[in-house]
């Protein structure tokens, strides 16, 4: 008896667990799993993260048939387009049941990283049914290169596997750099030759640079909508790629009411934008930059924020010009991209001057950068936008017209004495900009001129300065070599050297022409040896 009594209380004990789990297991219960997860880019604030999707099972349970609540906390800041501060933060992210319906905005919390979906109920059929989480963007700026975005869900109804959900990992996704066509950091330009057509609207040039804008992920440049925007999940399907994410446009529940809205749910203000700025610019020098990148990849808008709208042309078809201020400042939009390549714009500088004696254009180096836009420091509210990573470049140099003439060796010494001459050669018959200007004479060797400088008075077009050492007293008892730097172009120079100027000597003399050093800072100067001159195609060699 005493078994049986044991036996009895097993079964009982038994049977309640085997009803409480067959009771546990008719409730609802939804498999949580992140959807597509993207790359998120470094410099964005309005990153899109991965759909949330449930997929339940089961009946509704008691406490599982009335308004139920999902929240969602992040380890970013969530920063989806705020619709209506009246009754709560409401934001455009979206809860869909079956991804029909009429869908659940989501609530943002004081503390930017919780997100919650209330009012909503579940299917009553006990058939599988689906949630999905869409239109949650988060700031990626504070962000280390490499981050995972997680987030957590919590429910009024049993969930599994809810936490450290994968939403995105972010990288750097930006890359500027200066293109040019020689060695230098900047394209070298001679201040007295003009450039582009200096007569009419600007124009390029042989050799001028550009801007490179590449993507450093094949997704980064994102094109504004496509028409699976406006089917649940269809923002990330195939091989859409947009900064608009589930574009809805009908009556939302908030807070228990329902409400539409005036901007869609998930639409983005516009495609990926870039802002390239130019400065420095020197005055008399135009700089003038496409209004559509070759290929119409980019397109040039009138404003950083807002609708786009194509930039109308100042002066010439296809380009916008700066012609008055020290500064530029234009928005290119992406039109065409792909989304399984790495995408590369080339925007070229193009620049324009006319050369006016003694100094239009002024000297100067002219600097570019370029950044993702709008930043957040424009637009709060634009979508997308950016923190601004621009760091500055030279792309220009526009350098002083020199020549820089060596006199391999001079001597005031052992009743020696070196007369000199240098000629201002700019005057000739081959349509050379006549210039004049001094000469600054840099002295190398022993005696009181050694390492100091004197300088000519200027010499004009055409015209030259002959001298002694021996009648200047500043170059008395000077024996070694003189660096001639004149500030105009084609400067030549002679030298003679004797035993017996304006008196008796030996007889002993020679004469020598100074050689040409090519100028550090015009690459269209001077190079350093005939072969190379002729290799070029411009320029005096050294030795000529």
């Amino acid at each position: 008896m005493a078994d049986f009594r044991k036996m009895f209380f097993v079964l009982v004990a038994l049977t309640v667990v085997l009803v409480g789990t067959a009771s546990a297991q008719s409730n609802v219960q939804c498999l949580v799993s992140p959807q597509a997860q993207p790359v998120l880019r470094q410099e964005g604030a309005t990153e899109p993260v991965a759909d949330i999707i449930f997929n339940c099972s089961g009946t509704l349970g008691s406490g599982q048939t009335g308004s139920q609540t999902v929240t969602l906390l992040t380890t970013a800041p969530i920063t989806s387009y705020v619709q209506s501060t009246s009754n709560g933060t409401v934001t455009d992210a979206l809860l869909l049941v079956n991804d029909t319906g009429t869908p659940v905005a989501g609530i943002l919390s004081s503390s930017g990283t919780q997100m919650t979906f209330s009012g909503f109920t579940l299917p009553s059929a006990g058939t599988p049914f689906t949630l999905r989480i869409t239109n949650v963007r988060v700031n990626a700026t504070s962000l280390a290169n490499g981050a995972i975005v997680s987030g957590n869900v919590l429910t009024t109804f049993p969930l599994t596997n809810n936490s450290q959900i994968t939403l995105g990992a972010v990288v750097t996704s930006l890359t500027v750099a200066v293109n040019t066509n020689n060695s230098n950091a900047s394209y070298s330009l001679a201040q007295c030759q003009g450039q582009g057509n200096t007569t009419a609207a600007p124009m390029t040039f042989t050799g001028s640079a550009n801007i490179s804008i590449k993507e450093a992920t094949n997704t980064a440049f994102k094109l504004q909508s496509v028409a699976g925007n406006t089917t649940p999940g269809g923002w990330y399907s195939g091989s859409n790629n947009t900064e608009s994410m589930y574009i809805y446009s009908g009556a939302v529940l908030a807070n228990g009411t329902s409400t539409t809205f005036a901007t869609p749910n998930g639409q983005s203000t516009s495609a990926t934008r870039f802002r390239v700025n130019v400065s420095n610019i020197p005055s008399g020098v135009t700089v003038a930059l496409p209004v559509t990148i070759t290929g119409g990849g980019l397109v040039m808008t009138t404003s950083e924020t807002g609708a786009f709208s194509i930039a109308s042309v100042s002066q010439s078809s296809g380009t916008t010009v700066n012609s008055t201020g020290p500064t530029m400042s234009v928005t290119y939009e992406v039109k065409s991209q792909s989304p399984t390549a790495t995408d590369t714009y080339l925007v070229p500088v193009m620049l324009n001057y006319a050369f006016t004696p003694p100094s239009s254009p002024a000297l100067g180096s002219i600097l570019v950068s370029a950044t993702y836009g709008p930043t957040t420091v424009e637009s709060s509210t634009n979508i997308p936008r950016f923190a601004d990573t621009s760091s500055l470049a030279a792309v220009y140099q526009v350098s002083a017209c020199t020549s820089n003439l060596l006199f391999t060796f001079m001597t005031n010494a052992a009743n020696f004495d070196t007369g000199y001459a240098i000629l201002n050669t700019s005057a000739d018959p081959y349509g050379t900009s006549p210039q004049s200007g001094t000469c600054t004479l840099n002295w190398y060797g022993t005696g009181p001129a050694a390492g100091t400088s004197t300088q000519t008075a200027p010499i004009a077009a055409g015209q030259y300065t002959a001298t002694t050492l021996g009648s200047n007293p500043a170059t008395q008892g000077f024996q070694g070599y003189m660096i001639a730097v004149c500030n105009f172009q084609y400067a030549h120079g002679y030298a003679f050297l004797t035993d017996g100027f304006q008196g008796n000597g030996r007889g002993l003399s020679h004469g020598y022409v100074a050689n040409v050093i090519p100028s550090p800072t015009l690459n269209s100067g001077r190079k350093a040896s005939p072969e190379a001159a002729a290799t070029s195609g411009s320029g005096e060699g050294l030795s000529q």
